[in-house]
Formats: structure tokens, C-alpha cells, sequence
């Protein structure tokens, strides 16, 4: 009987230890994930940042060469390269904030949080304690 016992926690001991492995790795993991997708939304903000400061100058110039070419001052094809620029880069915008947010849920998602990671943990601490009347 005694030897029975030892089986059952050994037995017990190797699922422990396997179960603890599991968890840290997916504990690993879960951390590569968070700094690969904090990476990604940093690049994101960088780009976004970048075009915002070249979409009013481009926007800008395009209005121009618009009135230059009214005026016959400058020819369709140079226009119609302005135009293309003004709608690739608009575009780009558009690409950058959906990624943004895809990311953004994502790492939500990854760390089981409602809302903004940042938003939900300020949320919380600012949230009134709750009494129930008598």
C-alpha cells in the first residue's frame, strides 16, 4: 500500500512540475507578445507622427499645383502625380490608424484589459468606492 502512495505523488509531483512549465512559458510567451506589440505601437505612433507633419505641406502644394493648372501653368501629368502622392499618403494615414487600433485591441486583448490599457488602470483607481445603504 505504502508503495502505491508513492506512485500517486510522484505522479502528482510530474503533473505539478509539467503544469509549471506550461505556465512559464506562456508566461514567456505572453511577455514577448507585450513587448513585440508596445514595439509595434511605438513604430506606429512614430509613421503617424511623421505624416502628419508631411500631409499639410503636401496638401498645401497640391492645392497649388491645382490653381497652376486652372491657370495653365502647369501640365495634367505633373498634377495627376501630386494628386496621386496627396491620396497614397492619405491612405497610408488611414492604414496607420487602423493599425494602430488592431494593435491596440490586441495588446488589450493579450492582457485581458477593458478599454485602453492605460485608460481601464486610471479608470479604476478614480472609480468611487461603492456603499451599499442599510
Amino acid at each position: 500500500m505504502l508503495s502505491g502512495n508513492r506512485g500517486h505523488i510522484a505522479i502528482a509531483r510530474a503533473t505539478r512540475t509539467q503544469l509549471q512549465a506550461e505556465y512559464q512559458a506562456r508566461l514567456a510567451r505572453t511577455t514577448v507578445d507585450i513587448d513585440r506589440l508596445q514595439a509595434q505601437q511605438a513604430l506606429i505612433r512614430r509613421q503617424q507622427s511623421q505624416l502628419a507633419t508631411y500631409l499639410p505641406p503636401l496638401k498645401a502644394l497640391l492645392t497649388d499645383a491645382r490653381r497652376a493648372y486652372r491657370q495653365g501653368d502647369l501640365d495634367a501629368l505633373a498634377l495627376l502625380k501630386l494628386e496621386t502622392t496627396w491620396t497614397n499618403k492619405a491612405l497610408e494615414q488611414l492604414r496607420l490608424e487602423q493599425a494602430g487600433w488592431e494593435n491596440s485591441i490586441e495588446l488589450e486583448a493579450l492582457l485581458a484589459l477593458p478599454g485602453h490599457p492605460e485608460q481601464a488602470l486610471l479608470q479604476e483607481e478614480s472609480a468611487p468606492a461603492e456603499h451599499s445603504s442599510p
